[in-house]
């Protein structure tokens, strides 16, 4: 089962009156993913110190592997062009020399009776190899897995929700995210969380809502990011096609089919 399956799993048994051991048992949660076990180990922390109730922290995490699940296959469907791309040119040299022989060009059998074309293939097969490893790290970054740190906003609002101050909320959920992740959430989400209250404390508008909301709109705009870093490696995928793709198709395809021509009786 997938991760957003086990919780909304663990949810369902949690609202029909089992214990939290009892629904983690039935509903199999040590199969979770180790990003997802790091959150709910996290959410159940903070719900235990804060007396916040489990099931809407659950609830939550429910909802962000549902939007995880829908941005990864969005990411999945955008870097299908890119991978496809690459195999594609990385076999473009080895398929025009296996059609040169096949045409009765001699382009591999050439190999093994011209040392010229014997140090060209060697030479040829460098440069993919130095292809593949350059566009499996241009697809590599394209997509990361990043800490959720946006879930200590959710954290808090968990914790107001239970009626605790929000200096209260606040500790106990930068607290618990040091000791599940081991390190502190980056300064950024520290400086949402004074931003919002400042707001709040301005509009009188609900703050457990705005740190909700906010970490909301934090996952959403980190989907848009990764979506646009997919469309964008189509185009850095032409680095190693040009600098190493080419001249290994020259030196594989293109100059063992001349020399085999030019060495013909």
């Amino acid at each position: 089962m997938s991760d957003r399956e086990i919780l909304a799993k663990f949810n369902s048994l949690l609202n029909a009156g089992l214990s939290l051991d009892q629904a983690a048992r039935a509903a199999e949660s040590a199969k979770l993913s180790e990003r997802f076990q790091v959150q709910h180990r996290y959410l159940v922390a903070v719900c235990t110190e804060a007396g916040a109730a489990p099931v809407a922290a659950l609830r939550c995490l429910e909802q962000i592997a549902e939007q995880q699940f829908e941005s990864e296959a969005k990411l999945r469907v955008s870097g299908t062009v890119p991978k496809a791309t690459a195999r594609l040119v990385l076999w473009l040299p080895v398929g025009a020399a296996l059609l040169g022989q096949l045409a009765g060009l001699e382009s591999i059998s050439v190999f093994f009776e011209s040392l010229l074309a014997l140090t060209a293939l060697l030479l040829g097969l460098m440069l993919l190899v130095a292809a593949q490893v350059w566009s499996s790290r241009i697809l590599s970054t394209a997509i990361q897995i990043q800490v959720p740190e946006e879930i200590v906003l959710d954290a808090i609002a968990l914790c107001l929700g239970a009626g605790l101050s929000l200096q209260l909320a606040s500790q106990i959920s930068v607290k618990n995210f040091t000791d599940s992740f081991g390190h502190e959430p980056n300064k950024r989400i520290l400086e949402e969380f004074q931003e919002l209250s400042d707001f709040s404390d301005l509009t009188g508008a609900p703050i457990a809502k705005l740190f909700r909301n906010r970490a909301e709109v934090t996952r959403r705009l980190k989907a848009h990011k990764q979506s646009e870093l997919l469309e964008r490696v189509s185009i850095r995928l032409l680095a190693p096609l040009a600098i190493f793709v080419l001249p290994a198709f020259v030196l594989i395809a293109v100059l063992p089919m001349s020399i085999a021509l030019l060495t013909s009786p």
